[in-house]
């Protein structure tokens, strides 16, 4: 679930402002509700979860809280360096971001249209964590899911990741041309 909050984090770059009574949003809908998922995912540091959650509870009380963030998407882009940036692309259909990690390595983040995530993915992490390579027919298995969520009429999107992403500029050039 940290890749998710992560990814969804940096990859949008919506703006959520809280305006009594309503809540002002820059962005399209969806982003909007990836961002407020992330609200509700949390983040993984207690120290840092007691801290927004206090900041939350505060904010209740502000006659103006206009500057009232949102403490767990902040948390996630304060946490590591956004290196570089592909915005969403027709073409593509995804947006990818390159994050330098607290430990100093680079992390490809990407968010898009499953089919498009898919056919550049090699691999598939299972809901237990492990990753394993991903076969025709997991590939497969995926694509039907897909279908089948998106004929109920529910919004898919595909997120993946990479370590050690674009380590020098060459592997940043090649990549923005793929």
């Amino acid at each position: 679930m940290k890749l998710v909050s992560s990814s969804i984090g940096y990859c949008s770059d919506c703006r959520v402002q809280f305006d009594r009574p309503d809540l002002g949003v820059t962005g399209l809908p969806t982003e909007v509700a990836l961002k407020v998922m992330v609200e509700k995912m949390g983040v993984p540091d207690d120290k840092a979860r007691k801290k927004i959650r206090g900041l939350q509870i505060m904010a209740n009380y502000l006659i103006d809280n206009n500057s009232v963030k949102l403490g767990c998407c902040d948390w996630w882009t304060k946490r590591s360096k956004r290196v570089g940036t592909l915005e969403l692309d027709r073409i593509r259909m995804s947006m990818s971001v390159i994050v330098r990690e607290p430990g100093g390595h680079n992390r490809l983040l990407v968010k898009g249209a499953v089919e498009s995530v898919l056919d550049c993915s090699s691999h598939v992490q299972l809901a237990d964590g492990c990753v394993v390579e991903m076969d025709k027919s997991c590939r497969q298995l995926l694509l039907s899911r897909h279908v089948e969520m998106s004929s109920k009429g529910l919004r898919c999107l595909g997120l993946a990741y990479k370590d050690d992403a674009a380590g020098g500029n060459q592997k940043w050039k090649a990549f923005r041309n793929n």
